[in-house]
């Protein structure tokens, strides 16, 4: 439980598939998702349970950020940060966004998946082609300190976060 969570992925370049790195546990989860048919290519973070504001999820659990790059083409590093009622995300150690809300407080295992579900307004699947999802490394790193993202709180020893 909490810990900075990092994979280097290249995303398939075939429409219709979502890769995703996440930390899951059956009451909550932390996410990071990319769509591989959503131009300009885009991540996608969130937090479940999420929120909705006028029928469209909030930005307190959701966040859509453009990546600048094409994430088809060479492996780039992205990355939970998940501290006690905090999670930060990261691409390529830059810090992207936080998230403070519903954010998970119990064991959660760290996942991968590739998947698509066929809907014409998400995943825009299934894809046409056979779609390979590319993960180089994944690195979890946990130490007792105390930490600056959480205002200096101190964290036991099997739930610090190594910075």
């Amino acid at each position: 439980m909490y810990g900075s969570f990092r994979s280097y992925m290249r995303i398939p370049h075939v429409n219709g598939t979502v890769a995703a790195m996440y930390i899951y546990n059956t009451k909550g989860e932390i996410d990071i998702e990319m769509l591989s048919a959503v131009k300009p290519p885009q991540a996608y973070f969130a937090i479940h349970p999420g929120l909705t504001e006028h029928g469209r999820a909030s930005s307190l659990t959701h966040h859509n950020h453009i990546l600048g790059y094409d994430p088809t083409s060479d492996f780039h590093e992205y990355r939970i940060d998940w501290l006690p009622n905090l999670a930060v995300f990261y691409i390529d150690g830059q810090e992207i966004r936080r998230m403070n809300t519903n954010v998970p407080n119990t064991i959660g295992r760290l996942m991968f998946s590739h998947w698509t579900d066929g809907n014409a307004n998400f995943s825009k699947g299934p894809p046409k082609e056979t779609a390979v999802l590319e993960v180089a490394n994944v690195s979890v790193l946990f130490k007792q300190a105390v930490h600056p993202l959480c205002n200096g709180c101190r964290l036991p020893p099997e739930v610090a976060l190594l910075h």
